[in-house]
This record gives structure tokens, sequence and C-alpha cells, in this order.
């Protein structure tokens, strides 16, 4: 029988491959994993007998510590660490995990050895037995009344090396069980990342990247590890094998086919997706991930936040994940309870509903929790992939046999249900008769353009699962309220009239990154409608302790926490809203809803007071703004620099004005929009064109005049609809529609351009009130309010205003161009109007 050409060849290929041999195992790959992972835990790596900041030796430098040599003598440990001046830790390493015993044992011995000096003792031990093809097993130890116990976590074995907070703890403790034991979450969080690349280079498509993950942890849970040094399918099979028998094991087995691993379709990709499998444990294992799971933080969730924003089907979704924090957040402050059923209608990965029975494992017994995680926990998620990923992460809370269930919400309900006498829910495929939830936490998918399903209809399906005085937490885009139309009928005719309003918090501007979407949390009280002179708690927390580097967001020690600082007060609100709440300027404040604002927007920027600014920030600001309509000038080759009119220092008076004083703008000026919408039809001209744009005095360009606009003064202000920016235009100009024009009435049309421009210092102060969410629409700006100096009479203090202005170093220079122009102008009228007269 003759073979085939390309079949002979994959046989000869085989036989070759079956030829090589692998590499015999050395300790150079310990030595190298080793190293890496001391240096990932915190430890600094280098030689303590060369950097006084030094604290591990490696194996050929432990003997030049004269103290170390004198008890070890020739003996070389792989590592020693010198945690302090008192303690070291030893390490130990072999090529096999089979010799993790020994390695072990040698440890041990070296430790005895050292601990006969009067210098130090060393109190940590650790085992390291494997190589790059079946990974490492990391075993430590800690030295307790002469005998050495091993180092747990959460009560779980240690299988990562310690960090040098973990060593301190139990140093201070002389504990080896840490409990409660927190995670570095920058840590996790590049490793995270490093899992993810790992994942890619092992050909695995992004949309299963989160379901590998969620197999390989849980294979983790097993006591025995899977044989990693395996062929690449026996490894795979292996891993879904233990997926299979936890998951049937917790009633879930619907749900294997979408968490088990698939091998790649070509043959070549096997052993890239093994070594992308192998090295994917080991990150795990070094992160000492069974512990982890157990510390009370979904980090879980935060790998999911990690893998699927690479997944363009979740995007498509609309499926944004909740930070974790903030869902730990949100769940301490509505202060979910053993009794309560807790319900999310969109639950995603499971965020809120793992904050949410994180919080009650806090507070409850054995038997309160075991009721709560069977009785009292509820999702539905749309996507059958994602659901899958909830269920996962609720295993790991040792509550697999939850109430989660994929599906569409709208055509599920719960309806009270009793077991063993005790309330709970049941899911029926018809509108409750006797709603059960008591709270709600949710993140509903943010509308899609091609969608008719709104945010506010999942929050009205939700409210109508709910019992009357039941509490709901809902994530929504910004606009959702303070949008016109749909979105406006909803907040005036059914949120405000069936429901109570309790708070609206407005969350960092990139608390979503990558996505670009601002968001604000509600929380609403079902059933009652709002009683108009109640109070409803306004947050703006544009912090929460987390900075955007290198692509994610991360703690940074010295950025606030507005959460943290808002968590014991919006806590006590929710539970009794006339709690009194300290008025903090532009931060919080509890105020009633103004039901006579047609627009009804229901956000703190439309309710926090502004804060009086104080003397050196108005001097800070004014000589920013000024500095910045001088260089405007330059630009625009309008400046006027002359040596007469130079100012070199800046002396500001030393006289406070009587006192500051609300104005509405529309009080001071006359409103009008700009006069044509699109600059892309506009052939380039002589005219500065005004838009919304923030810079360079709102500049977008020169063009000619189009049909129907208008040349504009000088000393005319322009105000952003996008972001409040307010200019002071120093040339004639056109402007398009989405600028507010503003020139004074006839009882302020004598200002002066120096009070004029601190006038427009006051407006710029109030922009943080809008946004590209909340624009600064005429008729909204119209009634705004701005803080301006008054003196005795309550009159406008324009020479406080004046001396203030004047005072700027590049004031004069500014002022002489704006003079001149407005001579120009007067001029150029005074011409045409003569011209018109001879006609």
């Amino acid at each position: 029988m003759k073979l085939d050409a390309c079949v002979l060849k994959k046989i000869q290929l085989r036989r070759i491959a079956n030829m090589i041999k692998r590499p015999t195992p050395t300790e150079v790959d310990s030595y190298l994993y080793i190293r890496d992972g001391l240096k990932d835990s915190g430890w600094d790596i280098r030689n303590p007998e060369n950097n006084p900041e030094g604290q591990v030796y490696t194996q050929n430098e432990c003997l030049s510590n004269p103290e170390i040599k004198k008890y070890l003598v020739l003996d070389k440990p792989e590592n020693i660490v010198k945690v302090n001046e008192n303690v070291l830790w030893v390490i130990e390493a072999k090529s096999k995990q089979s010799a993790i015993d020994q390695a072990i044992r040698e440890a041990k011995d070296y430790a005895k050895k050292l601990n006969h000096s009067d210098r130090f003792q060393a109190c940590f031990i650790s085992g390291v037995a494997g190589n790059n093809h079946e990974s490492f097993l990391v075993k430590s130890f800690y030295l307790k009344n002469d005998q050495f116990f091993p180092v747990k976590l959460n009560d779980i074995e240690a299988t990562g090396f310690l960090t040098p907070n973990q060593v301190q703890i139990i140093l201070e403790t002389s504990i080896p069980n840490i409990e409660s034991a927190k995670v570095d979450l920058k840590l996790f969080l590049s490793r995270a990342n490093r899992i993810n690349e790992l994942l890619h280079l092992g050909a695995v498509n992004p949309h299963q990247r989160a379901s590998v993950m969620a197999a390989l942890l849980l294979s983790t849970l097993s006591e025995s590890r899977p044989n990693l040094d395996s062929k690449p399918l026996v490894l795979i099979n292996d891993i879904n094998s233990r997926v299979e028998y936890i998951l049937s094991n917790q009633k879930k087995s619907e749900f294997i086919n979408h968490i088990k691993i698939t091998p790649p379709t070509t043959i070549d990709n096997h052993a890239k997706m093994k070594n992308a499998l192998v090295k994917t444990l080991q990150e795990l294992y070094a992160l000492n991930i069974r512990s982890a799971m157990q510390s009370g933080d979904d980090w879980l969730g935060t790998f999911y936040e990690v893998f699927l924003k690479y997944a363009s089907w979740a995007q498509d979704l609309g499926i944004v994940l909740t930070p974790r924090h903030v869902t730990k957040f949100v769940a301490e402050v509505m202060d979910i309870q053993p009794n309560d059923i807790l319900y999310d209608p969109t639950c995603g990965t499971g965020g809120f509903l793992v904050a949410g029975f994180d919080n009650v494992k806090q507070k409850a017994d054995q038997v309160q929790l075991e009721r709560f995680k069977q009785h009292g926990v509820f999702g539905i998620e749309q996507d059958d992939r994602i659901a899958a990923l909830a269920v996962v992460n609720m295993i790991f809370r040792g509550d697999g046999k939850n109430n989660i269930k994929d599906g569409n919400c709208f055509a599920n309900f719960l309806e009270t249900d009793f077991v063993d006498g005790l309330p709970t829910a049941k899911y029926t495929s018809l509108p409750a008769g006797s709603p059960a939830v008591t709270k709600v936490m949710m993140n509903p998918p943010f509308s899609l353009k091609t969608s008719n399903e709104k945010e506010y209809n999942f929050i009205e399906h939700a409210l109508k699962q709910m019992q009357h005085g039941g509490i709901l937490f809902s994530v929504l885009p910004y606009s959702s309220m303070v949008r016109p139309g749909g979105y406006l009928n909803w907040r005036r005719e059914r949120l405000l009239k069936q429901n109570t309003l309790l708070a609206v918090v407005t969350f960092p501007i990139d608390l979503f990154y990558p996505v670009g979407v601002t968001t604000v949390g509600v929380f609403i009280k079902k059933g009652i409608a709002h009683p108009e002179r109640q109070n409803v708690l306004w947050i703006r927390a544009l912090n929460d302790g987390l900075l955007k580097s290198k692509g994610k967001r991360l703690p940074i020690s010295n950025v606030p926490d507005d959460l943290t600082s808002v968590r014991d007060i919006l806590k006590a609100f929710l539970r009794n809203p006339q709690y009194p709440v300290p008025n903090i300027y532009q931060f919080q404040q509890a105020a009633p809803i103004d039901f006579t604002d047609n627009h009804l927007e229901l956000v703190p920027e439309a309710y926090l007071d502004q804060e009086r600014p104080t003397k050196a920030e108005i001097i800070n600001n004014l000589e920013n703004h000024i500095r910045n309509v001088f260089a405007y000038l330059v630009k625009i080759d309008q400046a006027i620099v002359r040596e007469d009119l130079k100012s070199h220092t800046s002396k500001f008076p030393e006289c406070e004005p009587y006192a500051w004083k609300k104005f509405m703008v529309r009080d001071i000026f006359i409103l009008h929009r700009g006069h044509f919408h699109s600059i892309a039809a506009l052939d380039e001209g002589i005219y500065p064109t005004i838009s919304r744009v923030s810079t360079d005095n709102g500049l977008v360009g020169f063009y000619d005049i189009p049909e129907g606009a208008k040349v504009l003064p000088p000393k005319t202000i322009t105000v952003s609809t996008v972001s409040g920016d307010t200019f002071v235009q120093p040339i004639p100009f056109i402007a398009t529609d989405n600028i507010v024009l503003c020139t004074l009435k006839k009882r302020y049309e004598n200002l002066s351009l120096a009070s004029l421009f601190f006038v427009v210092l006051m407006m710029n102060s109030v922009k943080w009130r809008y946004s590209y969410g909340r624009q600064c629409y005429m008729g909204k700006f119209t009634n705004s309010e701005i803080l301006l100096p008054i003196k005795e009479t309550g009159d406008l203090d324009k020479d406080y205003m004046e001396s203030m202005t004047k005072s700027v170093k590049y004031w004069r220079w500014v002022e002489a161009a704006f003079l001149k122009s407005t001579e120009d102008w007067q001029t150029s009228i005074k011409s045409i109007e003569k011209e018109l007269n001879l006609v």
C-alpha cells in the first residue's frame, strides 16, 4: 500500500519528535522562578552585602556573609532572604515536583544550623520543586516553639511566595495563619494582564479567555493538582473532568459546555495552548489563588474585568462590568441582611451578588449564611456564557447551588415562596402577584443606539419584583437622569410618582475605563410617591482612590477616596432620610427635588451649592485666565506688546468685599444662541469662528460668514454648551449655534472691561456643573447662579472686581488689545452708518 506523501511526512515528523529527548530538568529553572517570584512579591532581590536595601542572597552569595558562613560552612541553600537584621528566610529548590519533601527537609536543616547564631533566627523556610514543563510547587513554613508549621492564608496553605507584609504580620502575631489575608490589587492586576497575554500567545480566542480562566480556577479547588507534565489533550481533558465534576456536584450541569476548555482545531496549536495553561496555573498558584478567593474581595470578578474588556461580543451586548470596589461600596451602604431577598436582573459575572453575599457573611451566623446563599440570592443574565461565569464566582463563595440563571429578565418574574416556613422567592413566567425581593443591586446594559431596551426599563422591571419599601440601587449613564423625551417622562411620571428617590451619586469619570461613559448611582425606595419636601442626598464622588496608569486604573496612596468618605453618611441616610447631612460645597448636600425645573434633572451637579472662592483661588484663576487670553491674542496676531504697558509684578488689593451674593445669569445678561450649526460647508475666510471647544477662546478657525449669520462685536461673552467654558471675545467674530452669546443688560452696560473679566471668571467657576452628559444649553444656563462680590448697599462691588483684575501682570497688554479692537469696531460701524445715510 502506497502512503500519501503528506501522511508519510507527518509520520516522519512524529518519529523525529519522539527521538528528541526533553532536556533534563535542572535547578536553573527554579533559580529563575524564585528570583522572579520574590521580585513580584515585593522583595528587593539585590545582594544585601553590596546594597543596603537588598534582601536576597543567591546560592553563590549567601556565604559572603561571615555570620551565615560561620554556621553553614560550605552548605549553600538556593536563596536566603534577609527579612530584617534578626530574621532570615531559607529557600531550597529541587528540579522535580516529586522532590518537594526533600527540598523542605533540606531547608529545615539549613535553618536549624543558622539558628545556633545569636545574631539572627531563620524563622521561615520554603521548599520549591519543579521546572518549566511541570510547573512549580512552593510550600512555606514558620518556626514556632522549635517546630515548623505550614504558612496559611485564610486557612489555606500558601502556594506562592510570601510578601513582606505577610511575613511582618506573622512575625507580629506569631501565628502562621493570616486570617482575612488581603491581596495586593496592583500585583493582582499585573498578573491578570500577564495571564491575558499568556492566553493570547497560547492561541486562546479573546472570547474564550474568561471561560478558560473560570475552568482553570475550578480545577484548583481539588486538593490534587492536574498533571501539568501530561500531553496537551490529556491535560485539557483532566481540567474539563474536574470542571464537570464540580458543576454536576453543585447541580449546575447546564453550564458545563460554557466553561470547559475547547482544544484548538489545529494540532500545531495544541502545544501552544498547553504551555499557556501550564503557565497560567503557575501564575494562579503564585497568587495563592484559593486563599485570595476566600479573602472577602471579588478577585474572580477582577479577572473577568480584565478578560472581557478584550471580548467584542461583550461590548456588542452593552456589557460593562461594575468595578469590584463599587459593588463592595454599594453592598455596604445597602446594608444587606441575612433575611433579605437580593436580586440582580442583569447580574453579569455576579459582582453585586458576590458583594452582597460577602457583606452578609460578616454579620450572619453559619445557619443564617447557609440559608441566605440557598434562598436569598437571585440573578439573571441574558448571555449564557456570562451567566456561567457568575455561577463559578458564586461557587468560590461556597454557594454553587445558587439561583443564578441565564435568560431574558423581562420574561422572568420573582414571586414569594416559602421554605421551612421562611420566605424566599421562586422564578415564574407570569408577573408576580406577591413580589418577594427586598433589595436590588444592578448595572443594566448601557443602552445601544439600535436597542429599544432603555436602562430605565430594567429598573421598572426590577421594581415590579420588589416588596413595597424595598431599596433598589442601579448604575445608570449620567444622561439617563438629565435627558429630555422618554427619559424625562420616565423620571417625572414613573420614577417619582410611584417611588421615592433617596440618593444620587455622581461616579468618577473614568470609573468604567476604557469604556468612555459617565455614570451615576441611584438609590430608590419602592412604592411610595416622592414627597415634594423630602430631601434627596446628592453626592459628587469624583475620586475613588484610583488613577489611570498604563492602560488600567490602579490604587494610588495619595489620591482621595470619596466613596469611602461618604459611605457611613449614605448608609445612615438610606435608613433615615431625616439624617442630618453636613453641606459640603460642590460635594454633598441633602436637598429636596426642584419640581418646578422643566428639565427635572436629577443629578448632584444641579443641586449642590457653589463654594465661595478664596482670595488665593481668585488670584490664581485670574492670572491663569489673563495669561491664556494674552497667549490667544498672540496666536491670532492681535497682541499689543508695549514696554510702557509692562507690569513686572502683581500687587493685589488687601481689601475684601462686604459680601458675596448669588446672581442669576439672566439678571446680568441677555442671552442668545449662535447663528449657524456646522462649519463643515464653510469656506476659509477672515472671520474668527467660535464654537464649543474649550481652548483658544473657543476658536475653531477663520471662515467666511455664512448666510443668516451676524458678525458679533468685541466684548461679547461666549459660553460653550458642552463644557460651560466662558470667554470674552477680543475681536469681531461669528459663532455656531452650540454657543450661548451673552451681552450685558442695560443696567450693567457700563461695566468696565476689567470688571467684565472678573464676572467671566466667576462664570467659569460653575462649569463643574456641566459636561457632555449635562450640556450647558441656553434655557438651562439662563437660570444658573454665579457668586459675585457686593457692597453694603447690595450693589455689585465693581471697584473690587476691577482692582483685582487690573493687578494681574499681563492685564494692561490684554486691555490695550481689547480697546484697539473696540475702537476699530466702532469706527467701522460709524463708517457703515455714514455710507448708509449717503445712500
